[in-house]
């Protein structure tokens, strides 16, 4: 198993298509603290619902991920991503993925000491908002949605990955999105934790998950400048 440490959207979404692109030869593991403000939209995501002015007036910068869903909207937050080769034991199908990695995130909070769950509601709703759904990709703390993730697949490889908040900003989501800041506090939280220790608890959950007997030792993840500029064209960066 390798671990890859990233920086930003920027670094992380081109190392990611690139790792698509190219394919991996063993699972893989990218973890990222992103401090900034961020808006992340899903693979096929318009701006419907979304103010863009007003996330340019607060310094939001946009993104698009390889993954379907809709929008996230982090201001600090732990970035999670799992590749997994195609042919690997553990390349399941898209329920079964989500179930083994939102086990894995769990088993690695119980480490550290604090209680979250499994959302066990199949929701959807219209909203641009991921935060505000609850379905198979979805973490819980005291009935608040705090993770939620992600999936995209090719012929060689699985990624599923997801954010988690370190900080919810109501006042921020309600200008941007237009919803509620009441409706946004009842069903959005975020999570207080030692971030190096759930950091390092993670990849033991998952080592011990996938059944990997060795780690290589981190790497920062360095994308080819090639995938880094595609990622800054209108295309990814909308």
């Amino acid at each position: 198993m390798k671990i890859f440490f990233g920086k930003n959207p920027l670094i992380d979404f081109s190392f990611e298509r690139e790792l698509l692109s190219k394919g991996i030869d063993e699972t893989l593991i990218l973890i990222s603290r992103w401090k900034e403000k961020y808006l992340i939209l899903g693979y096929a995501q318009d701006f419907s619902g979304i103010d863009r002015e007003e996330a340019q007036k607060n310094g939001v910068k946009v993104f698009r991920r390889s993954s379907g869903g809709t929008a996230v909207l982090s201001t600090d937050s732990i970035n999670i991503s799992l590749f997994i080769p195609s042919a690997h034991p553990f390349a399941k199908p898209i329920e079964e993925l989500y179930k083994v990695f939102l086990e894995t995130l769990k088993d690695a909070f119980g480490e550290i000491g604090r209680d979250v769950e499994i959302s066990k509601i199949k929701e959807k709703t219209n909203s641009p908002i991921c935060f505000l759904s609850q379905s198979g990709e979805t973490l819980l703390v005291d009935g608040k949605k705090f993770f939620g993730g992600a999936q995209t697949r090719n012929k060689n490889v699985l990624l599923v990955h997801g954010t988690l908040l370190l900080e919810f900003d109501p006042i921020l989501h309600s200008k941007i999105f237009g919803v509620d800041q009441s409706l946004l506090e009842q069903k959005i939280a975020s999570i207080d934790i030692d971030s190096d220790l759930f950091t390092k608890q993670a990849v033991k959950s998952f080592q011990k998950t996938l059944q990997s007997k060795t780690v290589a030792p981190p790497k920062i993840a360095s994308p080819s400048a090639q995938f880094i500029k595609q990622t800054q064209t209108p295309k990814w960066m909308p």
